[in-house]
């Protein structure tokens, strides 16, 4: 019983988000990344290797941002970006 309750609790929180907003976010190779798109993520996120990346879109497939994960390599805390197509930051984590 803990265990399902445990799994419920778990799924409920894993992108019920993303569903409802009408976004959907798809794991991508960090080299189908553009380059510019990179380069911004290295100097926002700098002492990290860039670990992963996705890409969010809308439902009707228009891209928004690219989302990419990196570890801090002298503290081991995880950062993540969100950038817009022409290289604007949208977000920061």
């Amino acid at each position: 019983m803990k265990r399902t309750a445990l799994a419920l609790l778990l799924l409920a929180g894993c992108g019920g988000d993303q569903k409802d907003s009408g976004y959907t976010k798809t794991p991508i190779k960090l080299d189908e990344v553009p380059e510019s798109i990179r380069k911004v993520a290295e100097s926002e996120m700098k002492d990290s290797k860039l670990e992963d990346a996705f890409k969010k879109s809308k439902k009707d497939g228009g891209l928004v941002s690219y989302e990419i994960r990196a570890k801090n390599t002298k503290t081991g805390k995880i950062n993540e970006v969100g950038i817009a197509p022409d290289g604007t930051v949208v977000d920061r984590e």
